[in-house]
């Protein structure tokens, strides 16, 4: 793959990478827990779990936030710990770091090799 070709691509990843807007994750942790309700632990004070699946998200890409709540609503029967919620789209998020990561070590190795 040309330096030029490799560079555009980590760029485009790393776009894919970038987390979601606070609004946008709001707007969707909203909607599980308007579909799963809140565990009874969290029922004294529902706005401190809501924040807490918010914050979990804060570094996720948005159509990655989109997808883990997706799946809340439709796979889940209980309202998801933080973890579990970001456990959703793992893979997917990995997947994305991992070629970042591979892309650029390529890109290092080229202008270690010369290649710039």
């Amino acid at each position: 793959m040309p330096l030029d070709r490799a560079r555009a691509h980590l760029a485009e990843i790393q776009s894919a990478l970038t987390p979601a807007h606070p609004i946008l994750i709001g707007q969707q942790v909203d909607t599980v827990v308007a579909v799963l309700g809140c565990p009874k632990h969290a029922a004294e004070d529902p706005d401190a779990w809501t924040d807490a699946l918010v914050e979990a998200l804060a570094v996720v890409p948005a159509d990655l936030v989109v997808l883990a709540c997706h799946r809340a609503r439709t796979q889940l029967t209980f309202p998801p710990a933080p973890a579990e919620l970001v456990a959703l789209i793992r893979p997917e998020w990995a997947r994305r770091r991992l070629a970042a990561m591979k892309i650029a070590g390529a890109i290092t190795l080229a202008r270690l090799n010369g290649h710039y």
